[in-house]
């Protein structure tokens, strides 16, 4: 079952179709759990996480299951510059940060026009990956997080769309995330 809390708001869409919007503020965000929180535990393999998206402001959470530094996780984060990110951390506090990895975009992204967001966890590689528009933003070595053993990224918890756990929610649009 998948819960919106908040206002979902279809306007703004891309290529005719609805978006949800988030204003930043009030908690908007798309809830992911129970059962269908499977689809979105990825353990210790590899993954692709994407999402169109669009936004002028500084921060806010696109998709992940970060819920504070004590919990396995993994997030892929707007902001302006730098702050745009996709972070993992395959075994929680017992070892945090020793067993993060981050990578941060190269580009400023939050133009208030619709961008293709990708982050790649290339366990054969090693390493996590970022796209904007297709194009790899960064790369960074994912050894640790592989090493780490353990249940991988997967924390059992609710997965967020338009929020970084139950805090920082997004202010713009999501076309789709996946």
């Amino acid at each position: 079952t998948n819960k919106i809390e908040g206002d979902f708001n279809m306007a703004g869409g891309f290529i005719g179709k609805g978006a949800f919007t988030g204003d930043g503020v009030t908690p908007n965000y798309v809830d992911i759990w129970n059962d269908d929180i499977d689809d979105f535990e990825f353990g210790q393999g590899s993954f692709t996480i994407e999402a169109w998206a669009k936004s002028s402001a500084t921060v806010g959470g696109l998709i992940g299951s970060y819920w504070g530094s004590d919990l396995p996780m993994y997030q892929l984060d707007l902001g302006n510059g730098t702050t745009t990110n996709f972070r993992i951390n395959a075994t929680g506090a017992s070892a945090y940060p020793a067993y993060l990895s981050q990578v941060n975009a190269t580009s400023d992204p939050m133009d208030d026009k619709w961008h293709h967001f990708a982050a790649v966890r290339d366990t054969s590689a090693a390493v996590i990956r970022l796209y904007i528009d297709g194009k790899l933003e960064a790369e960074t070595s994912d050894a640790a997080t592989t090493s780490a053993g353990g249940d991988g990224v997967d924390n059992g918890q609710n997965k967020k769309i338009g929020a970084r756990g139950g805090y920082v929610p997004l202010s713009g649009n999501i076309a789709r995330g996946s």
